[in-house]
């Protein structure tokens, strides 16, 4: 760690409150990450940086990246204090959400057989974004600009019984911040995937989206059909303010690089959906999301509602964050 990785964040106000308990130098990240190296050996709370760019990766906390910052500015809603969990869980940083979103009426059927999951948002009837948000990672490698997480998820009670491992790496470069996940089947069936990041930028004046339709949902509830953009969201394409107006739906992609202010979000291949919210435009938040698959994509045919990863196999998605003003 030296002064010139941490140019522009070394006098951050940022540290969640639960390192501020532990004794923790509030006073820079290079403090910070010497503190945290030497309480843990390897650390739960990672800190990476390279040049304008800092971010801070917690691993307990289902490998989330809960800081991105560059040149001292919050990129990410942070995660503040971890009470912030318990109002919402997915409104900090870029949470992975795998089975992503919603499952109508927490049911699906899968080469010929049935699976309930559990039911944990009233209002739509649904199962929403699984469960790998909620698991601790492992630390397999943290550099200075570049962290490594693994979850093994062998929960096979929970209406998911799927086994899986889940891959993360989150790096800081030239390019700015990049998002790299592989899923890998280590069960003996094949499984079914949809996968999201629920990356929740800081409100930017202005945002531009490459979408094409809307996904038709009744009560929050997908329908399986595609119906054209309304006059508001035709302007997604173009230039739309957030703060204000109600940004939510879910949409086919027509492109894979969206505008956030003066940030570029570019993801891989694999995303061909992306997912709006932000809060009624009231909250100083805009989601934006990746996604590979469509919302109850578990009950759609493959591969448009979801794929199929044979025993032993990998699939591998990735987003960067770049710093590109208009």
């Amino acid at each position: 760690w030296n002064g010139a990785m941490t140019a522009g964040v070394a006098n951050s106000a940022f540290v969640p409150t639960y390192l501020k308990k532990s004794g923790y130098n509030t006073a820079n990240w290079i403090g910070l990450a010497k503190a945290v190296s030497q309480a843990n050996g390897l650390p739960k709370e990672s800190i990476i940086a390279y040049g304008d760019w800092a971010a801070l990766v917690c691993a307990r906390l289902g490998g989330n990246v809960i800081v991105l910052q560059h040149k001292g500015q919050d990129v990410l809603v942070p995660l503040v204090d971890e009470a912030q969990l318990k109002v919402n869980p997915y409104l900090q940083g870029s949470p992975i959400l795998f089975p992503a979103n919603r499952t109508n009426f927490a049911k699906f059927t899968f080469e010929g057989k049935d699976y309930t999951l559990p039911l944990n948002e009233d209002w739509s009837q649904c199962h929403i974004h699984g469960f790998v948000h909620t698991r601790p990672f492992t630390l397999v490698e943290h550099k200075e600009n570049e962290v490594t997480m693994k979850l093994v998820y062998d929960k096979i009670d929970e209406g998911f019984p799927f086994m899986c491992e889940v891959w993360v790496t989150y790096t800081l470069d030239e390019r700015g911040f990049t998002q790299s996940y592989v899923i890998k089947n280590i069960d003996t069936r094949n499984l079914p995937v949809v996968f999201c990041m629920h990356s929740t930028f800081v409100e930017p004046e202005e945002f531009i989206l490459p979408i094409s339709l809307r996904q038709e949902r009744v009560d929050g509830r997908a329908t399986g059909k595609y119906v054209l953009l309304g006059p508001r969201e035709k302007k997604y394409v173009t230039g739309s303010p957030s703060k204000g107006v109600n940004v939510d739906g879910y949409y086919l992609a027509s492109g894979r690089e969206t505008q956030i202010g003066d940030y570029l979000y570019s993801v891989s291949e694999q995303f061909d959906h992306w997912v709006l919210y932000n809060g009624r435009g009231k909250g100083g938040f805009i989601c934006i999301e990746p996604q590979a698959g469509m919302v109850n994509g578990l009950n759609y045919a493959a591969p448009e509602g979801h794929r199929v990863l044979e025993p032993g196999k990998t699939i591998d998605f990735s987003a960067t964050v770049s710093y590109n003003k208009r």
